[in-house]
């Protein structure tokens, strides 16, 4: 038994800081419906302010711990609060989205000002309020072990009580149920919410400062762990707080005991799974009817623009071959970037990929970047490994993740909303840690190489020759996207996205027609890694393919959401690989920054408005606007 103590005793110190960032955060997801991906950037927030004050400004660490969780806590959360406000009862992507832009403008902005380079943290309670500790066991538990746990104890019960007997813990409960009532009582819901994101943000602060000292001033990984607390909010059911303070410590304690048992390859990287996998596992077996419900499903659904009328039908027909043009004059001005551009091309068909998965059908997928992956190191293992023609092998990289996208396409019977969402997140994460480094992916090497034989007479090690069979390839897979849109199950994959009670009383398949288009965006996701590893020649597993980048990639799908389906997939390809080229002066810690911002304020602008009468301005008349929101009837099925 003592063998196992210290992964205990690590584990509740742990879970611990998970329960009470997952208190924070299901505090502002139940008063706000906005399940916010951020709270792990205002964490890292956090934990380098009390870094600038306590070490390089030499603050006393007691007035550093004051200035950071009482007075910048707050102020960041009335901050939040603000900007999620017009996006209150919107759709659940555009949530997502504006959460995603704070994060990436939360971590570049700190890896812009303090660099990438990890820190050594001080722990302040070990090395000077409560030096050494005692010994259990043989064991040594420090006073700074204890001191975590007993404050973010007491911060949960203090949480817990302030909700159930203060007037304004009422009032926050109350704006759950019905902010209406509570409007017509005199109350304010508005500075009922801005109290909640306070207490949600100072939680997140607190945290932070409690996570650094064992990971490292860290901007990325800060922000990463402390989405460990997605499997205890899991566990309160995304509204007890009680039982998501237990669920911290039970996911703490687990991840301490698998670590401690998974030490070969590949289950090295399972003990980071065991939040998600927890998440995962109490999604699928909750009813549906102990989630909440009036918070993580929208009540207007997010439909992309689709023009009406001659002049909308001229302009889906000549849009796309407007682009085809544009694609074949790049080589005339590309010079030594035009390997980039084909790298570009790839990434179009990932995004076409995700517009027929999302923009389409209206289902939500966190895990893309696992398809693209798969596609990737499938293409190299058949190329190097089985010997396949190149043709046959870029097809067979699309039907081996189809496999995959119909496994993930399971968690659509029974969620939706921020609850699929989630799932796919953790999926995305199991699939980064544990599933990459088995012998399907990578396996024990560092790098799959791709492959650029002669084709006939077409030969691939030219750059001009690629970049040209690749436009022929996103054609081929632009056209059939369009093709499937205007056929018959297009159809109903815009009516699985608008209202798929309506499919069911008309005695059609909801379940067969979202696992069908789950695994038709896999096949173009396979089909677009394979192309990526052949425009870089090889591909490291670290290249960055986890759930992370599958946010990234649809808050990028969202931003250009104003032009069509082919265009959109085409220009997001382009700004993810070719634009940053152009601008040298720029680091990626700027361009993550200037990204987050950006895809923050294209949500913002498309609910004001501001975007549609831009647009409204430089087409022609019609019904065009970047973001449509349809409203739903009240009591209409979500």
């Amino acid at each position: 038994m003592n063998e196992y103590l210290p992964f205990l005793i690590v584990g509740i110190v742990a879970g611990s800081v998970y329960g009470l960032a997952g208190l924070g955060l299901v505090l502002t997801y139940r008063t706000s419906g906005v399940f916010n991906f951020a709270h792990g950037a205002v964490s890292a927030a956090a934990a380098y302010l009390y870094y600038q004050l306590y070490v390089l400004n030499s603050w006393p660490w007691p007035l550093a711990m004051l200035a950071t969780v009482v007075v910048c806590g707050p102020a960041l959360g009335v901050v939040l609060e603000r900007l999620m406000r017009p996006l209150l009862g919107k759709h659940i992507v555009l949530i997502m989205v504006a959460t995603i832009g704070v994060l990436l403008l939360i971590q570049g902005t700190l890896l812009v000002h303090y660099g990438p380079i990890q820190r050594a943290y001080p722990d302040v309670i070990r090395d000077h309020a409560l030096p050494g500790g005692f010994t259990v066991s043989g064991v040594i538990v420090t006073w700074s072990q204890v001191v975590t746990v007993s404050v973010s104890a007491s911060f949960a019960v203090g949480l817990y009580m302030f909700l159930k007997y203060s007037r304004l813990g009422v009032q926050m409960r109350a704006v759950v149920e019905n902010p209406e009532l509570l409007g017509m009582a005199g109350q304010s819901a508005v500075r009922v919410r801005s109290a909640s994101w306070m207490l949600g943000s100072t939680f997140a602060s607190f945290s932070g400062i409690l996570l650094a000292p064992k990971l490292g001033l860290d901007a990325p990984l800060l922000s990463f762990l402390v989405v460990y607390s997605f499997g205890a909010v899991a566990i309160g059911r995304f509204s007890n707080l009680p039982l998501t303070f237990a669920g911290g410590l039970l996911v703490g304690v687990v991840e301490a005991l698998v670590t401690k048992e998974a030490t070969r390859p590949p289950w090295i990287g399972l003990p980071s799974t065991v939040p998600f996998l927890v998440l995962i596992v109490v999604l699928l077996i909750t009813p549906a009817r102990h989630l909440p419900r009036h918070v993580g499903r929208t009540t207007a659904m997010l439909r992309a623009t689709r023009d009406s009328g001659a002049g909308g039908e001229r302009r889906r027909t000549v849009e796309p071959l407007l682009m085809l043009g544009a694609l074949l004059l790049v080589p005339t001005f590309a010079g030594a970037k035009l390997s980039l551009y084909t790298t570009g091309l790839a990434f179009a068909v990932m995004f076409l990929s995700l517009g027929l998965l999302f923009r389409v059908s209206g289902q939500i997928s966190l895990a893309h970047a696992s398809f693209f992956a798969l596609g990737a190191t499938t293409f190299s293992h058949l190329i190097h490994d089985a010997g396949f023609p190149w043709l046959l092998a870029l097809v067979g990289a699309g039907f081996v993740t189809v496999p995959l996208g119909a496994l993930l396409a399971l968690p659509t019977v029974r969620l939706s909303g921020v609850y699929l969402a989630l799932v796919t997140f953790g999926f995305g994460v199991l699939m980064q840690s544990v599933v990459f480094g088995t012998r399907l992916m990578w396996g024990g090497h560092d790098l799959m190489n791709g492959s650029r034989p002669e084709l006939g007479p077409l030969d691939l090690r030219n750059d001009r020759v690629l970049y040209f069979v690749f436009v022929a390839i996103v054609a081929i897979v632009a056209a059939t996207v369009v093709l499937i849109t205007r056929t018959r199950l297009g159809r109903l994959l815009r009516g699985l996205a608008d209202s798929p009670l309506t499919l069911t009383t008309n005695g059609l398949g909801v379940n067969v027609l979202k696992t069908l288009v789950f695994c038709l965006s896999a096949f173009l996701a396979g089909i677009g890694g394979a192309m990526y590893v052949i425009a870089v020649s090889s591909v490291a597993r670290d290249a960055g393919f986890g759930p992370f980048q599958s946010l990234t990639w649809l808050a990028l799908l969202v931003v250009f959401a104003g032009a069509g389906l082919v265009a959109s997939a085409l220009l997001s390809g382009f700004v993810l690989v070719v634009l940053p080229a152009y601008l040298p002066g720029l680091s990626p810690e700027w361009q993550s920054a200037i990204f987050g911002a950006g895809a923050l304020a294209a949500v913002l602008l498309s609910e004001s408005g501001a975007i549609s009468r831009i647009c409204l301005a430089v087409t022609d008349p019609g019904p065009r606007s970047v973001l449509r929101v349809r409203r739903l009837p009240a009591g209409s099925p979500r």
